[in-house]
C-alpha cells in the first residue's frame, strides 16, 4: 500500500494554550512555558492506494475500526493496512453506508441495498435485502441515507423509506424527501415542498417542525445535534447555520459562512466528540466551527487537503476527520500527540518571549504572527525578523529582552525591530555569570567577551576576555571564575578568569585524560556537577586524581557504548539525545528509557545543538525538518484499548494461495504449512502512525521477533502439533495494543494418525507373521536348494571325474591313435617303399625280358635261342603273376582297413583293378610307377585313370578326392 503522510504546504501553527509551569532548557531551568499544539498531521489516500475511482460519497466504520467507502465503483474496504474493493450484483455505485448496533454494516446503491460481513476466510461478502423486503427494485432509485431509530434500519430513498426491524421489512411511500438524520433517536428530514419533518416510527406519523420559508427555501445539507440540550444545528447548502430548540420551537440563524456574492457551498457537516463542528464546502476545503462559536477557515493555506472540493465528513472512533473529496480521501489526525508548528527550516533553538514564539533557525530567526483566538485552536503564522538572515545560534531571555546569538553577532529582538550589540561576529549564544548579576559572557567562534547591563537596561560589551581564544559554543560555569569548554576537535579545556573578568588567569587542556577521545565532548549540569558526554559514555571530572572518569549511575541508565550528545536535567526527569534519538527518564529506582513516542524524529537532529525545550504537559523538538510538539499528558503508560486483528490466513499450493478458515484454534493438516502466512493489522489506528509488529509462534520460534513494518508473517513446512500464533503491535509514539493470539493445530497427514499407527501395527504384525512364513520357506526352498546344489555338485563332481577319466581316455586315445598315425605313416611308406621297389623290380624284369628278346632274335643258337625262350616265359609268367599285387593289397588294406570298405560302399561296381588303381592313385603314385606295377604301358594307366575319374565323378584331382576317403 501507498500512502503518503505530509504536513501543510504553507504551516500555521495551532496552540492551545494552558496556564501552568513547564521546564525550558535555557538559563533557567525551569521556565513557565503553555503547552503548544501544532498543525495535525494529514494522511493522503489516492488512486495509488485503493486502485479505484476516486470521487468518495459515503463512510462508516465498524467495531474493531475497519473503515468502509462508497464510491462510483462499489465498496472500498480498510483494514489500516490493506485495501479491498467489493461491487454490487448490478455493478451500482454506493451511495450510502451505516454501521448498525447489530454489528453490521448497511450500504445502498441504485436500487440495491443490503449487508456486509466479514467471512470466515476474512474475505467481505455482500448479501442483499431488495428480495426480503419485497420491493420493486426498478422504482427504488439511490438510497440515499440510512439510519438506526427506534429499534428499525431506515433505508431512504427519494421515494419511500424501507425500515427493517430482524426478519420485517415496512415500505413507506414518500414524496421529496431530500435529506435525513438521526438524532438522540430521533429520524428528520427535509422535503422539497414542506421543510423539516420528524417521522415516528411507532405512530407513522410525520410531523412539521421548521417550515420552508423559516430558512428561505435553502436546501438543507446536515442536521445535527447542536451544543446544547434540546437545540439541532441545521446547515444549509448557501452557508447558512440554524438552531433549533426542539421544545420553545425557536429557530434562530446563528451566522452565515459565505458572502452574498460567494459560489462556494456547504457539502457537508459534521459534530465532534469535543462539540466543533467541521464544515466540508465545495470549492474551499473545511471550516471550523469551535463549540464556543468562533469560525476558522481550514483551507488549502492552513490545512492542505489534496483537493478542494469536500463531499463529505466522517469523524472516527479516534476522533480524526475522515474528509472524502472529490478526488481521494484525507484524514485530519486531530487525536495524535504529535504535532508539527513549523517546518520551513532547520531549527537551533526555540524561545517565547512577551506571548510571541520564536524560532532560531538555519535561515534566521522566525516570529509567530498574533491571530485569532478562542476554542482549541489558535492561528500563529511565523514570519521571518528582517535583517537576521542567515544562520541563528540560540535564544535568550536575559533583563527582559531577548538576545539572539547569530552568525552576524549579537542581537537585541524586539518585536519586530533588531538592534545589533557590538561585538564580533559569530556569537554562539549569551551565559550569566553566577558570581556577578547582570554580568554576562558573550560566546563566540574565536573569543570570549564580558557584557553587562548599563544604567539605560541595555546592553554593552565591556571587553575582550583575553588569554583563551578558543571557540566557547559548548561552555559550563562549575564555580566562580572557572569555565569548562568543550571544543569539537581540540578536546576539553577548563579556564580561570581574574575576579574582574578582565583576563584568563589560567589554561588546562584535556585532549584525553581518561576520555575516549578529545573529538565530540560536550558538558552539562546534572545533579550540580558537571557531565561530559563521549562517543563511549558519560563521564565526571575526578579533581583529586586529576582525570576523567566514567560516570557510573548515567552509564547504569544510558549504554555506554553508544554515543550520548545531550543530557538535560529538570524538576523530575532527565532528558537526552543518545543513539541519535531523543528521550527521558524518570528521577526514580530503576529508571526505564522512554524514547519510543519521539522515534519519529530519529536522525533529523543538528547534531550537538539539539533543540529541546520543555512544556506544561509536553515537550518542543527542533529538528533539521523544523519543530514538533508532542504532548506527553495522553500517555499513561498502559496498552491503547485497540487490539491486532489478525486479518487473513492462507498457505501456498503451487502457483496460488489458498485462504483458511479465520477460526480459534483452528486445524489444518500438515502440507496446509507451504508457506503459512499470518497477515494482521490494527485497524483503530486509521494508518494515523507508524505501526510496527513483533510476532512469536510458541512451538516454532524461541523469542519475539524484532519490531518491524511487515504486517504479516510465513512459516513453512510446521510439524505436527499445537502452536500459539502471538502478534502485538506499537505505534512509533510509543503507544501499545492488546496481543491478537490464535491458536494452531497441525494435524498430521492421514498416514501419520493415530489409527494409521494402529492399522500400521496391525500391517507390521502380519507383515511380521508373512515374513516368517516366507522366511521358512525360503529356508526350506534354501535347504532344498542345497539339497539339490550338493547332489549337482557331486553330479558336476562325478561328471568332472568322467570328463577327467575321458580326458585321459582321450589322452590314451590321442597318444594311441598318434602311435597308430605314426605306425600307419610308418607302414605307409614301407608300402610305398614296398610299390616302388616292386615297381622297380617290374621295370627291371620287363627290361630283361626285352633284352632277352632281343638277345633270341640275334642268336644263332638254336639251343641257346631255347634257353632264351624258355627263359622270357619264365619272366612273362612272373610278370603276369599277381601274387605280388595280392601281397601289395594286403598290406595297403591293413593298413587304410577303412579305405576299401568306404570306397566299395559308396562304388560297390567298381573293379579289383579299378580298386587297386585307387589304391595306387592314394599312394600318390605315378603313372609311370603304377604302369611297370600293373603290367600295363603308361599310356594304358592314363586310359584306365581317365575312366575311373568319370566312373567316380571327379572334377578336381583324383588324389586329394580319394584322400578325403578313410584312410
Amino acid at each position: 500500500m501507498i500512502m503518503n503522510r505530509i504536513q501543510p504546504r504553507i504551516w500555521i501553527a495551532i496552540f492551545t494554550l494552558h496556564t501552568g509551569i513547564a521546564h525550558g532548557f535555557q538559563e533557567q531551568p525551569f521556565a513557565k512555558n503553555p503547552s503548544v499544539r501544532g498543525a495535525p498531521e494529514i494522511i493522503h489516500f489516492g488512486l495509488d492506494d485503493f486502485q479505484s475511482d476516486p470521487m468518495m460519497m459515503a463512510m462508516c466504520e465498524d467495531s474493531s475500526g475497519v473503515k468502509y467507502f462508497g464510491n462510483q465503483d462499489g465498496l472500498l474496504i480498510f483494514d489500516g493496512e490493506t485495501w479491498a474493493r467489493l461491487e454490487l450484483p448490478n455493478k451500482s455505485l454506493v451511495k450510502s453506508l451505516y454501521y448498525g448496533s447489530d454489528h453490521k454494516v448497511y450500504l445502498g446503491g441504485f436500487n440495491e441495498f443490503g449487508t456486509v460481513e466479514r467471512d470466515k476466510f476474512g474475505q467481505y461478502q455482500y448479501s442483499s435485502m431488495v428480495d426480503m423486503a419485497k420491493v420493486d427494485h426498478l422504482n427504488l432509485d439511490f438510497v440515499y441515507d440510512i439510519h438506526e431509530v427506534q429499534g428499525h434500519i431506515i433505508f431512504r430513498s427519494m421515494s419511500k423509506l424501507i425500515a427493517i426491524k430482524g426478519q420485517k421489512a415496512l415500505t413507506i411511500p414518500t414524496s421529496g424527501f431530500y435529506s435525513s438524520a438521526v438524532v438522540d433517536d430521533r429520524l428528520y428530514m427535509a422535503n422539497w415542498e414542506d421543510g423539516i419533518k420528524e417521522f415516528d416510527l411507532h405512530t407513522m406519523n410525520f410531523d412539521l417542525l421548521i417550515p420552508k420559508p423559516l430558512y428561505q427555501w435553502n436546501p438543507i445539507v446536515s442536521i445535527t445535534a447542536g451544543n446544547s440540550a434540546e437545540t439541532l444545528s441545521i446547515f444549509t447548502r448557501d452557508g447558512q447555520i440554524y438552531s433549533y430548540h426542539l421544545e420553545s420551537k425557536h429557530f434562530l440563524l446563528v451566522r452565515n459562512l459565505f458572502n452574498k456574492t460567494s459560489t462556494n457551498q456547504v457539502t457537508g457537516a459534521v459534530r465532534t466528540k469535543d462539540g466543533d463542528y467541521y464544515i466540508g464546502t465545495l470549492a474551499d476545503q473545511l471550516i471550523m466551527l469551535t463549540a464556543n462559536g468562533k469560525t476558522i477557515p481550514l483551507n488549502k493555506p492552513i490545512i492542505g487537503l489534496q483537493d478542494e472540493s469536500v463531499n463529505n465528513l466522517y469523524e472516527s472512533k479516534n476522533g480524526n476527520l475522515w474528509v472524502l473529496l472529490e478526488n481521494g480521501i484525507d484524514c485530519i489526525n486531530l487525536s495524535s500527540p504529535v504535532s508539527t508548528v513549523f517546518n520551513k527550516a532547520s531549527v537551533f533553538d526555540v524561545q517565547l518571549f512577551q506571548g510571541i514564539w520564536y524560532i532560531a533557525t538555519n535561515q534566521g530567526v522566525w516570529a509567530s504572527v498574533q491571530g485569532l483566538t478562542g476554542g482549541p485552536f489558535k492561528h500563529m503564522q511565523f514570519e521571518p525578523i528582517a535583517g537576521l538572515d542567515g544562520q541563528a545560534w540560540s535564544l535568550t531571555s536575559i533583563e527582559n529582552q531577548l538576545l539572539c546569538g547569530h552568525e552576524k553577532g549579537l542581537f537585541v529582538i524586539k518585536g519586530k525591530d533588531i538592534k545589533q550589540i557590538p561585538a564580533s561576529d559569530g556569537v554562539w549564544k549569551v551565559i550569566p555569570i553566577q558570581e556577578k548579576p547582570g554580568h554576562y559572557l558573550v560566546c563566540t567562534y574565536y573569543a570570549t567577551y564580558l557584557m553587562s547591563v548599563n544604567s539605560t537596561g541595555d546592553f554593552q560589551i565591556d571587553n575582550v576576555i583575553s588569554g583563551f581564544s578558543e571557540s566557547s559554543r559548548d561552555i559550563l560555569q562549575s564555580e566562580p571564575g572557572v569555565f569548562w569548554v568543550c571544543h569539537g576537535f581540540k578536546g576539553v579545556f577548563r579556564i580561570k578568569i581574574n575576579p574582574d573578568y578582565q583576563s584568563v588567569v589560567s589554561v588546562e587542556h584535556f585532549e584525553e585524560a581518561g576520555l575516549p577521545s578529545p573529538y565530540k565532548v560536550n558538558v552539562f549540569s546534572w545533579k550540580g556537577e558537571p557531565v561530559f558526554t563521549t562517543s563511549k559514555g558519560l563521564y565526571s571530572f575526578n579533581d583529586s586524581l586529576d582525570v576523567f572518569q566514567p560516570h557510573s549511575l548515567l552509564n547504569d541508565i544510558l549504554d555506554p557504548n553508544i554515543e550520548t550528545r545531550k543530557i538535560m536535567e529538570t524538576k523530575d526527569r532527565t532528558w537526552y539525545i543518545h543513539n541519535d534519538e531523543v528521550g527521558y527518564f524518570n528521577h526514580e529506582d530503576n529508571p526505564v528509557l522512554q524514547s519510543e513516542a519521539f522515534l519519529q524524529t530519529r536522525g533529523t537532529f543538528n547534531k550537538h545543538m539539539e533543540s529541546i525545550t520543555l512544556l506544561d504537559n509536553g515537550v518542543l523538538i527542533g529538528t533539521k525538518k523544523g519543530l514538533f510538539a508532542f504532548d506527553l499528558s495522553s500517555r499513561t503508560g498502559s496498552p491503547v484499548p485497540h487490539s491486532v486483528r489478525i486479518s487473513q490466513l492462507s498457505y501456498q499450493n503451487g502457483n496460488s494461495r489458498i485462504l483458511l478458515p479465520l477460526d480459534n484454534p483452528l486445524e489444518i493438516l500438515a502440507s496446509q504449512t507451504q508457506n503459512l502466512r499470518f497477515e494482521y493489522t490494527v485497524p483503530q489506528m486509521d494508518m494515523l502512525n507508524d505501526v510496527r509488529y513483533s510476532y512469536q509462534l510458541s512451538g516454532a520460534d524461541q523469542v519475539w521477533s524484532d519490531w518491524e513494518d511487515k504486517p504479516w508473517k510465513e512459516y513453512n513446512s510446521l510439524d505436527p502439533g499445537t502452536y500459539e500464533f502471538s502478534v502485538r503491535a506499537k505505534s512509533k509514539l510509543g503507544e501499545s495494543f492488546l496481543t491478537a493470539q490464535h491458536t494452531l493445530i497441525v494435524r498430521p497427514p492421514w498416514h501419520q494418525t493415530t489409527l494409521a499407527f494402529v492399522c500400521y501395527f496391525i500391517l507390521g504384525l502380519a507383515l511380521i507373521f508373512l515374513c516368517v512364513k516366507v522366511i521358512s520357506k525360503l529356508l526350506e526352498e534354501q535347504r532344498q536348494r542345497a539339497i539339490l546344489e550338493a547332489e549337482k555338485q557331486n553330479k558336476i563332481l562325478r561328471l568332472e571325474l568322467d570328463r577327467m577319466q575321458l580326458a585321459q581316455e582321450k589322452n590314451q586315445f590321442e597318444s594311441t591313435k598318434t602311435s597308430l598315425e605314426e605306425d600307419l605313416l610308418l607302414k605307409s611308406k614301407e608300402l610305398a617303399n614296398y610299390a616302388t621297389l616292386l615297381s622297380r623290380k617290374q621295370e627291371l624284369m620287363i627290361e630283361l625280358r626285352e633284352e632277352l628278346t632281343d638277345l633270341e632274335n640275334n642268336t644263332r643258337n638254336e639251343k641257346t635261342r631255347q634257353d632264351l625262350k624258355s627263359l622270357i616265359r619264365k619272366i612273362k609268367t612272373r610278370l603276369n603273376n599277381d601274387d605280388y599285387i595280392k601281397v601289395f593289397e594286403a598290406n595297403f588294406e591293413r593298413v587304410h582297413h577303412e579305405f576299401f570298405n568306404e570306397l566299395k560302399e559308396r562304388y560297390p561296381d567298381l573293379t579289383s583293378k579299378e580298386l587297386r588303381l585307387c589304391a595306387l592313385v592314394k599312394m600318390n603314385l605315378t603313372n609311370k610307377e603304377i604302369a611297370p606295377i600293373m603290367n600295363i604301358s603308361i599310356r594304358g594307366i592314363e586310359t584306365a585313370r581317365y575312366r575311373l575319374r568319370k566312373r567316380l565323378s571327379i572334377h578336381d584331382d583324383m588324389v586329394e578326392f580319394l584322400e578325403k576317403l578313410s584312410p
